[in-house]
């Protein structure tokens, strides 16, 4: 059975406002690592705590980090939320991603920069 590699409790990380222009819910995620520099954890926050959607992000982003503290890499992950569609979709402010297919592409093209040193 695979083993937790757990983060240190003090850790490195960087926190992303996923907004696509016109759209809600604005995501703000946060990207742990360890002190290697692999990512380690994922948070995500919406502006509805307690609703439906809340629920949804953190449940998704336990299951995210769960799998990265037990092996599975990242992009194995993003290989899946790349080019997933459905609303909200369109353009952002972000230079680097001007254009997404949904906040699930957004969280992936940004993770994929970030986990390869952009």
């Amino acid at each position: 059975m695979p083993m937790r590699e757990r983060l240190p409790d003090t850790r490195a990380s960087v926190t992303k406002r996923l907004e696509i222009v016109g759209a809600e819910p604005v995501v703000h995620a946060t990207l742990g690592f360890y002190d290697d520099g692999r990512p380690g954890e994922l948070w995500l926050r919406g502006p509805k705590m307690g609703s439906l959607e809340s629920g949804l992000a953190d449940g998704l982003a336990i299951s995210v980090s769960i799998g990265l503290q037990h092996g599975v890499p990242i992009e194995a992950y993003l290989n899946q939320f790349r080019a997933m569609h459905f609303e909200p979709t369109g353009r952002t402010m972000d230079g680097q991603h001007p254009s997404v297919t949904s906040i699930l592409d957004y969280l992936a093209r940004w993770i994929s920069g970030r986990a390869n040193g952009a």
